[in-house]
């Protein structure tokens, strides 16, 4: 009897022993939690973009059923910002890209520690946020010539109007760095970062050898989402002097799946004097994010 007593008493130990472990690891590994099924975009620190589901989470790591992917994990260290969106409308990114048209700007802003390159056929530029609304650029060709330096400062007003100032200076260096030019301009831009219209006003002044020149600038620019990775982009240069009006014109459009990159294409015409003159030589460019 007391034989059988004591072989319970250390069954009901060693059970109480197993359970306390149990419940000790079960707090030490933290379980994955269920996920309501909400559609979400997920932008790694790298800036690379996962769209699809996230289907359970923890402290470290995600689970997400990614489109045309398949269920993958992501690390939660790795993940700079996870957003939800609607899943009956199409989501593209290259946000950061809208900021820019052609050639103009507008008064919409990049994020604090935003940058990007940009790519033409005549040569690099680079942009970046370095504070609250302040971006600055460096621009060039290929055989640097000129070197052109920019900031911009951008306002926004509210979700669909924003207005921008900002400052173009640069040289021709080894061509000469007597020969100088600067544009001041300001815009206001009626829309968000998808569909927008902008309207820009400026100042430049050129210096060659000595002998000045100015006038007075101005620009309208548009871009509208016309599919889920295609935008229509519309730009303009309008010289405007005394006795006559000079626009360089720049339709075209820009695909990006992804708001890392973009690929830009236009073509230019002339309007001068009243009559309009095609410019057979076509634009393109390429958007990356660094």
């Amino acid at each position: 009897m007391i034989r059988r007593f004591h072989c319970r008493l250390l069954l009901a130990a060693l059970s109480s022993i197993i359970l306390l472990t149990s419940g000790l690891c079960q707090e030490a590994s933290p379980e994955f939690q269920l996920e309501e099924r909400i559609k979400s975009v997920v932008v790694k620190n790298d800036r690379t973009e996962y769209i699809g589901y996230i289907l359970k989470r923890d402290s470290r790591e995600i689970l997400m059923d990614v489109d045309n992917l398949g269920e993958i994990y992501i690390p939660m260290h790795e993940i700079q910002s996870i957003m939800e969106i609607d899943a009956s409308k199409d989501y593209s990114g290259g946000e950061i890209f809208a900021t820019r048209y052609f050639f103009t700007t507008n008064g919409l802003a990049l994020d604090k520690g935003e940058r990007y390159a940009l790519f033409n056929w005549w040569g690099p530029e680079i942009h970046s946020n370095v504070a609250d609304n302040v971006t600055l650029g460096l621009m060039t060709t290929w055989v640097a010539v000129p070197l052109i330096g920019s900031v911009k400062f951008s306002f926004p007003v509210n979700d669909n109007f924003s207005l921008g100032a900002g400052l173009l200076a640069g040289t021709a260096l080894w061509a000469g760095l007597t020969n100088v030019g600067a544009l001041a301009y300001g815009s206001a831009t009626l829309g968000n970062y998808t569909n927008n219209v902008t309207v820009s006003g400026g100042y430049i002044g050129l210096s060659f050898d000595g002998d000045g020149s100015s006038s007075p600038l101005m620009s309208v620019a548009c871009m509208f989402r016309a599919s889920k990775n295609f935008s229509i982009v519309g730009d303009s240069f309008i010289v405007l002097q005394k006795g006559s009006t000079t626009a360089l014109i720049i339709p075209g459009i820009r695909y990006s799946k992804a708001n890392t990159r973009a690929f830009q294409f236009g073509s230019k015409g002339l309007v001068a004097s009243g009559e309009s003159t095609a410019i057979p030589i076509p634009y393109f460019g390429f958007f990356r994010t660094f």
